[in-house]
């Protein structure tokens, strides 16, 4: 039945009725006595809410200009990934989005921000810029079980009612040193007290707060003590009779040298197993309580009335040297799930252990593992050969594990599809009309990579019960695999065999498994487990106490610290050594220092020496503890990034033009390209990025799983539909035959594309549908010629060293670029080079050439005394007047 919620209001009973119960509206205004009444409130409003039969948020939104095309709402809940919600309803005040607070269960704290979305950018502006929250435990409901929030345009505070009344709330806390607390908070307070533990220790007064919304506090008669819990208790009138009490975030402090002193620890961490007994390590100095639960199930009822179970031993657990909460327990533990219950200044919380390896449903309890049991027959052979002499040997193809199977036209078994069990299954094909052509697995082996970079594998903040598509850049349990790529969510040690079983199948073919990993955000930073432990360490904060954001995921880590260095530390060492995995793949790379990736290196490099380790080198604004190296582009060539390779976005935006804009075209598009593509084009292809000449830490490519596909981008940058396979797969042959590590996005060789449902191009689909994200096997029988193409230039490259020159100095020695070849000399459309067998290269061949022919019409070269090695498009027959085509590579050799 529709219900419907009339509000009249007149100007003159706004008025009156400021700060008090609005009885017409039954839109309840929280307690706060303190308002603002907005500074133009129409004579009459009128808001009229389709009311739901569940718990619901409402978030009101007005404009001046009342233009509210494209604007839309990002909203997240406390412990969930933000996503897009239309404003789906209109009222005189308005517009308004409308959602049931079962799209993010248990969370008490919604987040938003109110952007302006455009075709070629998703987030063109916000309005305002911050981030902006409402706990719901400080707000009222309506008879309808209806939160309603009012927003207006540029305004950062946040209103309980139309008429302008004021959500009264504190915006941060922390200690700036320890003699000053700063505090900022939604409307002038009256009063504020500093409390270290639940006594009141010192007094800010109405006066001293003199009308400010941020300010800060004497705190220098007091002894401030890291393990101490401190809160703010802030008043909005005298005798308030409901004061917001606050943490103290400690986050600068933690930067000081003598808590580094007192509190870094280099020990185990964990759950420390063993058939006899289990130890659990948890750091957490600034906690004054810790208790282990133990748990028979690794589901809660609520997630599960009929598999779950909430039953649980409590274990006190005691503070030792460095901060060290542990507790031993006898037995074998085997198969027992665990959580700790931490008091601190967040107060009480129930968290998984950062250091978990193993997890039921949802990641929302820590397992105990015997790892021997999860092991495969055969698994100490896994990885115990080295595939690569040098980084410039593996090449390298990105896929999510969703992707491969979940199309109709992968025909393997119907309980694999989108599992890890898929992502290895053999045997499948898929037929149309006399043509065969294998997919899947078998797609890969044919193809002839050696490496597969697998998006997210780790615990994602997702319903792994009810799984959807997401590329899983949202961490909740690093050390632990995700379940919805499982058979069985529930059994924790289930996801990690069947992750065993699918790495394993890969060796067997020569083919390393590269983890995508992501340690420089959390899904929610405010529920993280991380910030539950020691409130403010592991995350950078800006200069007003908000968290910096550099990922653009709201809230960005701290490696710079010394405890989150070592858990990315010890996580990848876990990871590598217990799933014997090629490599990793460093998400948003250039907010780590240099430090610590170089430290992560060290560490692989004694499990496995020719282990990859690469990551997006994008120089973002993040705010960080003191001047630090981070790992960006620009710091690519020092001496602690030795071995670290980075995605090359210089030769991506040459070959086919950058991601920012669709129709931005490149060298392979362009019938006259400039002088700068070319010398940038040229460059690359020597190895180089920036100052950096170091091949082994140059990731070539031109398409990955963000922004358009390859051949997505080419339509929208003024190629034909008929030309696309041809200089896609020309722009492929580029980055193959550069000096460097060659990367493909899965797919590029089937043509693939990424089409919503309107038929528009989807450039960003982490969470889009599987009709949007999967591989169309049918695509690689209508582009199986482009296939092979593919699989020649990569077989090529694999058989002959020539390619693949692994220092800076024997790319000197043995690379030279050509300016004419064969009679032709060669404008700004055509590039070519020369590889020779010189100084530490062993191959059959002695000489190699390489021609990439531009968008620029046919060229005629002599090729006598060469012969034919690849040619990109067609066929071609080395002569002494070889016509190469417009968009056609070709490799002669000698």
């Amino acid at each position: 039945m529709k219900k419907y919620l009339p509000l009249l209001m007149a100007a003159m009973m706004a008025l009156v009725g400021c700060g008090s119960s609005v009885e017409e509206s039954s839109l309840t205004s929280s307690s706060e006595e303190t308002s603002s009444v907005a500074s133009s409130v129409s004579s009459e409003i009128t808001i009229e809410v389709e009311h739901m039969d569940e718990p619901s948020i409402v978030i009101h939104y007005q404009r001046n200009d009342n233009n509210y095309d494209n604007w839309n709402l990002w909203l997240w809940g406390f412990g969930y990934e933000g996503a897009r919600y239309d404003f789906n309803g209109e009222t005189s005040y308005g517009v308004y989005a409308h959602y049931a607070l079962s799209n993010w269960t248990g969370a008490r704290q919604i987040g938003f921000i109110v952007r302006l979305t455009l075709p070629d950018n998703e987030w063109a502006s916000k309005d305002p810029s911050p981030d902006r929250f409402v706990n719901l435990d400080e707000w009222e409901a309506n008879e309808w079980d209806e939160y309603h929030v009012f927003l207006k345009t540029a305004e950062v505070n946040i209103f309980t009612d139309h008429i302008g009344t004021v959500y009264n709330g504190v915006g941060n806390a922390y200690f700036m040193n320890k003699g000053l607390l700063n505090v900022t908070t939604t409307t002038v307070a009256h009063q504020v007290e500093v409390l270290e533990g639940d006594t009141s220790v010192l007094t800010y007064s109405s006066t001293q707060i003199n009308g400010r919304l941020n300010f800060a506090i004497d705190t220098s008669s007091l002894t401030i003590n890291f393990e101490t819990v401190y809160r703010i208790r802030v008043s909005f009138v005298e005798n308030d009779p409901k004061p917001r009490v606050a943490p103290v975030l400690m986050h600068k402090l933690f930067s000081d040298q003598a808590f580094s002193d007192t509190y870094n620890y280099d020990g185990e961490l964990g759950a420390l197993y063993t058939p006899t007994a289990t130890t659990f390590k948890v750091w957490a100095p600034t906690s004054n309580s810790m208790v282990l639960r133990l748990y028979d199930s690794g589901t809660p009822v609520a997630l599960n009335p009929t598999l779950g179970d909430d039953t649980f031993t409590p274990h006190a657990m005691t503070k030792g040297e460095k901060g060290v909460w542990s507790v031993t327990i006898n037995g074998d533990l085997d198969g027992k799930y665990y959580t700790y219950v931490v008091n601190n200044t967040y107060g009480i919380n129930e968290v998984v252990d950062p250091y978990a390896t193993a997890a039921g449903v949802n990641g929302v309890r820590g397992m105990i593992v015997n790892f021997e049991r999860t092991n495969p027959e055969g698994w100490e052979t896994v990885n115990d050969t080295n595939t690569y002499a040098s980084n410039v040997d593996a090449s390298i193809w990105e896929v999510h594990v969703r992707d491969l199977t979940m199309d109709d036209t992968w025909t393997g078994t119907e309980a694999n599809r989108g599992l890890f069990a898929g992502l290895w299954e053999s045997g499948t094909t898929y037929t149309e009309g006399e043509t065969t052509v294998s997919t899947g697995f078998d797609h890969i082996k044919e193809l002839g990579v050696n490496a597969v970079h697998v998006l997210p594998m780790f615990d994602h903040a997702n319903d792994e019960i009810d799984p959807h598509f997401n590329w899983g850049y949202n961490p909740l349990n690093y050390n632990v695999i995700e379940g919805s790529y499982s058979s069985n969510p529930y059994d924790g040690a289930i996801r990690i065999q069947e992750a065993k079983q699918m790495i394993q199948a890969y060796d067997d073919e020569g083919i390393k498994i590269i983890m995508d990993v992501v340690y420089n955000h959390v899904s929610d930073a405010n529920g993280s487990n991380f910030n539950k432990l020691v409130p403010g360490y592991y995350f950078r904060y800006t200069q007003d106490g908000a968290y910096s954001s550099g990922s653009g995921c709201g809230n960005d880590t701290a490696s710079e610290r010394y405890m989150f260095k070592k858990f990315m530390v010890d996580s990848t060492r876990f990871l590598a050594s217990e799933y014997k995995l090629g490599g990793f793949r460093f998400d948003l790379m250039g907010l780590h220092t240099t430090d610590s990736m170089n430290a992560v290196r060290t560490s692989l490099l004694a499990i496995d020496p020719d282990i990859l380790i690469y990551g997006e080198p994008w120089q973002l604004t993040t705010t960080t503890y003191g001047v630090v190296s981070l790992a960006t582009q620009a710091n690519l060539f020092k001496t602690n990034m030795t071995g670290i390779g980075a995605f090359s976005d210089a030769i991506r935006n040459a070959v086919r033009g950058g991601v920012f804009s669709a129709s931005e075209a490149g060298w392979v598009q362009s019938t006259a390209p400039s002088d700068s593509v070319t010398t940038s084009l040229k460059k690359s292809l020597r190895g180089s990025l920036g100052t950096n000449t170091d091949p082994n830490r140059l990731v070539n490519y031109i398409s990955a799983h963000d922004n358009n596909t390859l051949f997505d981008k080419l339509l929208s940058s003024g190629v034909s539909e008929a030309n696309a396979p041809k200089v896609s797969t020309q722009g492929s042959a580029i980055i193959t035959f550069a000096q460097g590590i060659p990367f493909y996005h899965a797919g590029d060789e089937l043509m693939r594309q990424k089409i919503n449902g309107d038929g528009s191009f989807n450039h960003n689909s982490y969470n889009a549908s599987d009709e949007v994200n999967s591989l169309k096997w049918d695509k690689k029988v209508q582009y199986n010629d482009e296939f092979n193409k593919y699989k020649e230039m990569i077989a090529l490259r694999a058989q002959h060293p020539i390619f693949r020159n692994n220092t800076a100095a024997k790319i000197t020695a043995n690379y030279s670029d050509l300016t004419s070849f064969g009679g032709y000399t060669f404008t700004n459309g055509t590039v070519g080079y020369k590889l020779i067998r010189g100084v530490g290269v062993s191959d059959t061949w002695v000489e190699a050439i390489i021609i990439h022919n531009g968008n620029i019409g046919n060229i005629t070269i002599d090729t006598t005394g060469y012969a034919l090695g690849y040619v990109s498009n067609g066929t071609l027959t080395a002569s002494s007047s070889m016509v190469i085509p417009s968009n056609v590579s070709v490799v002669l050799y000698k």
